[in-house]
């Protein structure tokens, strides 16, 4: 039927800020079921999740979750 995506970041300075990777990851997985649209019969299947994490010095990170899902309709 289609596919559903969503995204979620938090940034580190100094090894500080940002949130916990379990609420990032619940975040991104928030994100992509309300981007989803779903009425009707609709669920998502195959839920994944991806982090990656982008250092541009030492002392500044971000943490990048993505998830995407399958979006399918029962009859």
């Amino acid at each position: 039927m289609g596919q559903a995506y969503g995204e979620s970041k938090a940034t580190y300075v100094l090894f500080m800020g940002g949130i916990r990777k379990k609420a990032l990851q619940a975040n991104a997985i928030d994100e992509m079921s309300r981007n989803a649209n779903l009425r009707g019969a609709q669920t998502l299947t195959n839920v994944t999740t991806h982090m990656s994490v982008k250092m541009i010095t030492p002392f500044y990170v971000v943490y990048t979750c993505t998830a995407t899902a399958n979006i399918v309709e029962f009859e």
